[in-house]
């Protein structure tokens, strides 16, 4: 950026000798700035004769243009500097300037009062080589200018157009020089308003200069966004070319101020976190007296702030506690410690201004020394905070006991789900047998041993879910499904129940126009049955259960379960829902737990929906579901494919599906359940062995099409086992379904993460085992995914 060649004016010159010389001209003027000395050298200077000179101001030899000079030099010899050998310009009498060397010191009375000035010109006679050093001088200068890391500007006094600018004022104005140079500071953005930058000019002429005056520059062009930033302005006067200028530099202070405000922000934000805090917060002298004294303290204390200031800490003591406390507070300044915990070990006690005395729990800090010494407590009412403690405790234990009641769960269900997988799958072969089928007497009474292990099984399902949804651990898989699907399976598994109870069964027709909705379809399933059940349980005789569904306005369904049935009163709905109260049925001949409706509630909460249920005595039932629906256009998932009608019975010796099964299994019951069941399959070859390590040596001699692991071996655990082939598994040489009693969900994913292509819980459903098999054998085995 280049600087116009200018000698900016005052310019201090190379300290020269001070003896005077013959032709110094020697002006002297009283303290009103009144010539009343004028040398010979003088006249012959400036061309005025002494009676011409005496008596005359400034403006004599001053030209207009360098008036803000000469009051630069008047406050400069106000603050007792002397002026020393300044290049400047005068005026001759014939009205051309002449370049000359000032300098001026101030003469003082005996008690320091301006009594005139003595002033020295000096002309620069060779003005070749005053130009040549004038030059020199503006060079270093413009370097100087250009350089510094401050934005500067040089303006004309007059009217403020930019003249001059260095690289740090382009940054901090964010424009192009073309955008800058010969345009007014009062456009850019420098001033306000025109006031500002006259009263600025007023200062100048006033002081001489201006220093570090607090403005605020507006940046960024019209019509853009704008930026307000904060900055010390020093301005001085400068000469370019022969005209009065003005040599402006900007110390921007926005990030001072901005850092300045936080600070105090971050005061009062304090001040409001001391008086806000839930803890009594007092701050005391080295005497003890309290100089803070925060609300919670007030409170605490049932005292003022105003009343607490200025008294000692005693007070708010017991008596029978005020002498060891002294003591303690004394000990701990005594120490030189910043903090120590008040009342370990100990009970401390405070005291209302009541005089009720309560425990609490403190803590002491300390800042600065001597008189400068600041204490300040830390003290909480324990009353509450212990009572607080005893709470957790007793969460704490009802989560230990809510942990072992899973666990104890868990293991009832491994071990009744044990000899239940014996129980439901002989009854399963029996009643499926068609080479020696049983007689309708038998037939009756197998089928009640099955009814009632699959009431145990369904019993020991809902008090897992039940407890799984108390500990947060049972998930739902909302995925699009089509409704009428769901309902007609629900009316189907139903059916049988109402046809032997007398009950009469309605449901929607299963072409029924109903939205998709976002469920689990098992859960759904599992709610639906367990509404008819109930419905169809406590109803009259002869009675009538209805399935309807909706779309409602706001674009859920609505599921309704309706009966004519008993119905309940308004103290039996108060009782609703608490796990395994049957509302006085217990008393009936009716099977229940009691949990169903609860787990049915629990169950639509986290698919999304509600359930609500309406009931008056000798009216019935009315069971609301609301579920949400699928965006428009979004397709159902297909539904799972059913088992085979009576797979368990067996398959043809021509069945296009077989292979070699391998089952690794302990317990000689089950491994007698599969041998029998497979013998129906004459294209299945079977071989059973009861160890891991049994079963690792099969594989490696048979190669098994499908293996079936037990996940509990007397010598490694199924996981085990998966980990060893995991290779195999990798490559898809070798396919494995987990078979095991337990139905936690975590179970059910570590088998499957271990390699496990499928999942069998006991008691197995006999049908779904056969129809499953049949999938894996037909599908030819492929690397695992």
């Amino acid at each position: 950026m280049s600087l116009p060649s200018a000698c900016p004016c005052p310019t201090p010159a190379p300290a020269p000798t001070e003896a005077v010389l013959p032709d110094d001209a020697c002006i002297a003027k009283d303290s009103q700035g009144r010539i009343e000395r004028w040398s010979p050298a003088a006249e012959a200077l400036f061309g005025y004769a002494e009676h011409e000179a005496l008596g005359q101001g400034a403006e004599l030899l001053l030209p207009e243009s360098h008036r803000h000079e000469s009051l630069w030099i008047a406050h400069r010899l106000a603050q007792g500097e002397n002026i020393l050998h300044l290049y400047t310009r005068r005026r001759h009498k014939s009205g051309h300037l002449l370049p000359v060397s000032l300098t001026a010191r101030a003469r003082r009375t005996a008690d320091g009062q301006l009594a005139g000035i003595d002033k020295r010109y000096r002309r620069l006679g060779d003005e070749c080589a005053i130009v040549r050093q004038l030059t020199l001088e503006a060079s270093d200068f413009a370097r100087l200018f250009a350089r510094t890391p401050m934005p500067m500007c040089i303006t004309r006094m007059t009217d403020g157009t930019v003249l001059a600018i260095n690289t740090s004022f382009q940054s901090f104005m964010a424009r192009e020089e073309s955008a800058l140079l010969g345009r007014r500071t009062l456009e850019l953005g420098l001033w306000r308003s025109a006031g500002e930058r006259s009263a600025l000019l007023e200062r100048l002429h006033r002081e001489g200069r201006v220093h570090n005056a607090p403005l605020v520059v507006t940046l960024g062009r019209e019509g853009g966004p704008q930026d307000a930033r904060e900055v010390l302005a020093n301005i001085e006067p400068v000469t370019l070319g022969g005209q009065p200028c003005l040599y402006v530099l900007l110390n921007d202070i926005s990030g001072w101020r901005q850092a300045e405000r936080q600070l105090l922000r971050r005061d009062q934000e304090f001040a409001d976190l001391v008086n806000n805090a839930s803890d009594a917060i007092v701050s005391i002298d080295a005497h003890q007296r309290i100089c803070l004294f925060n609300r919670a303290a007030e409170q605490m204390f049932q005292v003022n702030a105003e009343e607490a200031l200025g008294q000692t800490l005693d007070r708010f003591i017991p008596g029978e506690w005020r002498n060891r406390h002294a003591a303690l507070v004394q000990q701990f300044i005594d120490s030189g410690a910043e903090a120590r915990r008040m009342g370990s070990g100990r009970l401390i006690h405070g005291c209302r201004a009541d005089g009720s005395v309560f425990p609490i729990e403190a803590s002491i800090s300390r800042v600065g020394q001597g008189d400068s010494l600041r204490l300040t407590v830390v003290a909480r009412d324990v009353s509450q905070a212990k009572a607080a403690e005893q709470d957790h405790l007793a969460r704490i234990a009802a989560e230990s006991a809510n942990q072992a009641k899973t666990a104890f769960l868990s293991r009832m269900s491994h071990e009744l789900r044990t000899p239940l997988n014996a129980v439901l799958g002989f009854t399963q072969l029996l009643l499926s047998g068609r080479q020696d089928p049983l007689s309708s007497t038998q037939v009756r009474q197998v089928e009640l041993v099955q009814q009632a292990g699959w009431h145990l099984l369904a019993l020991i399902n809902d008090v897992l879910d039940l407890s799984r949804i108390e500990n947060g651990q049972l998930r739902v898989e909302a995925r699009a499904i089509d409704p009428a699907h769901c309902l007609q399976e629900a009316l189907a598994l139903a059916a049988p129940q109402a046809q032997a109870s007398g009950i009469g069964l309605e449901g929607p027709p299963p072409d029924a126009n109903l939205p998709v909705i976002l469920a689990d379809p098992l859960r759904l399933r599992q709610v639906l049955l367990n509404l008819l059940s109930n419905a169809i349980k406590y109803n009259r005789p002869h009675g009538e259960v209805k399935l309807q569904a909706r779309r409602l306005d706001d674009g859920r369904l609505q599921v309704q379960v309706c009966d004519n049935g008993l119905g309940l009163t308004a103290d039996q709905l108060q009782h609703l829902y608490e796990p395994f109260n049957r509302l006085g049925r217990e008393r009936s001949h009716t099977e229940g737990t009691g949990i169903g409706l609860v787990l049915s509630r629990e169950l639509m909460r986290l698919m999304g929906g509600e359930l609500q249920l309406h009931s008056a005595p000798g009216q019935g039932t009315r069971v609301d579901l609301w579920l949400p629906t699928a965006p428009e256009g979004t397709p159902p998932a297909p539904p799972a494919a059913a088992p085979a009608p009576d797979a368990a019975a067996g398959t043809t010796a021509d069945a296009d599906w077989g292979g070699r099964v391998l089952y690794i299994e302990d317990n000689p019951v089950n491994q007698l359940l599969m041998q029998q069941l497979l013998a129906r399959c004459p294209t299945v070859s079977l071989q059973c062995v009861d160890t891991g390590t049994a079963g690792l040596q099969a594989v490696a001699e048979q190669n098994p099409d499908l293996v079936l692991l037990d996940m509990q071996l007397p010598d490694m655990s199924g996981l085990e086992w998966l980990q060893r082939q995991a290779p195999a598994i990798a490559e898809g040489r070798l396919r494995v379904i987990a078979v095991s009693a337990s139905a936690m969900s975590g179970d059910v994913a570590a088998a499957r993460a271990g390699g496990a292509v499928d999942y069998w819980t006991k008691p197995l459903r006999l049908d779904q085992v056969v129809h499953d098999l049949a999938g894996w054998l037909r599908e030819p085995a492929g690397p695992a995914n």
